[in-house]
């Protein structure tokens, strides 16, 4: 252990170095969960064990998933509330959603248009409404959602100021936006 550590810190500080490192990190955990699934096999207390010898019961639980087969390694340590849903979900639903990195949610109104939100930035509520137990919501699913969870426009509820579309720009309430807002907002639209 202590060689590999010199080898390490021998490394320059480099974009490909830290990639090195991080692949030669995410392989060793792949081992390691593998090897606690074997450990498993042949003593079913083993989690008790790691737990008490002090690692995390959630680490250790989802390092057994990923051993099993049963959580993409990919969501081990994102603690998103997109990747928690995604987590429940079977491997295969789990993977479709990793390569498309991205969730269509349904934008309430007459017309509910959708954009594509990346896991990392939806918020609980578009989790709750884009995600069901078997992946992906449909779009009537998240209309018949955004229909159950709504409720009459007043002061009270809290909308974002505006919402970039496709092809429009629809403001909610009064805002104030910067010139960078409005560039990063054309950019959205184009």
């Amino acid at each position: 252990m202590k060689t590999q550590i010199e080898i390490h810190n021998a490394l320059p500080d480099s974009v490909e170095s830290f990639l090195t490192l991080l692949q030669g990190s995410a392989n060793t955990l792949l081992q390691a969960a593998q090897m606690l699934v074997r450990l498993k096999e042949n003593d079913p207390n083993i989690i008790e064990q790691v737990v008490s010898a002090g690692a995390s019961p959630r680490l250790v639980g989802d390092l057994l998933r990923v051993g099993e087969g049963s959580l993409n390694p990919s969501l081990l340590f994102d603690n998103s509330a997109a990747a928690k849903k995604v987590k429940q979900l079977p491997v295969s639903a789990q993977a479709e959603i990793i390569k498309r990195g991205a969730v269509e949610v349904v934008m309430g109104g007459s017309e509910a248009d959708t954009i594509m939100v990346p896991l990392h930035a939806m918020s609980p509520e578009q989790v709750k409404q884009a995600l069901g137990p078997t992946g992906q919501q449909s779009r009537a699913d998240q209309l018949a959602y955004i229909r159950r969870n709504s409720r009459p426009a007043g002061p009270d509820i809290d909308q974002p100021a505006y919402l970039a579309r496709k092809d429009r720009l629809i403001i909610n309430r009064p805002c104030e936006l910067s010139r960078l807002q409005v560039i990063r907002l054309l950019e959205e639209m184009s």
